[in-house]
């Protein structure tokens, strides 16, 4: 099974969100939370924050997991883990995965085109409380 992290960046009552780039394989032009694959021998807690700095340049710390779902996609089972954060201060600056960013509110975002996964989430917390 394969590990996909993700992190809710929190500033205040925004959420920072990024848009996948139009030739990404996986749900190209997708609004995501920024995060991606744990590589083997990593630990969820290591692979969500290397993956945020690595999307992002934010570094991060009281990462709290959030949520936990596995779904099928791509022809493999992936447990998503999603993790609640709070923005502390720096630059955003985008790696070639994402074209765009956005700090939207819960209400924002739920009108958005999103990758499965948070609907998903959405559809188990509708009030979205982390």
């Amino acid at each position: 099974m394969i590990t996909a992290v993700k992190a809710i960046i929190k500033k205040g009552d925004l959420i920072l969100i990024v848009k996948r780039a139009p030739d990404d394989r996986a749900f190209p032009r997708h609004w995501d939370f920024p995060g991606g694959t744990v590589e083997e021998n990593e630990t969820p807690e290591i692979g969500i924050k290397r993956e945020v700095l690595e999307e992002t340049k934010l570094n991060l710390t009281d990462f709290k997991p959030f949520f936990e779902l596995i779904r099928y996609q791509f022809g493999s089972d992936v447990k998503f883990i999603i993790y609640s954060t709070k923005y502390l201060g720096g630059e955003i600056v985008l790696s070639k995965e994402h074209t765009e960013f956005r700090w939207v509110t819960l209400e924002e975002l739920k009108e958005l085109k999103k990758e499965p996964y948070v609907v998903e989430m959405f559809k188990a917390n509708p009030d979205l409380l982390f």
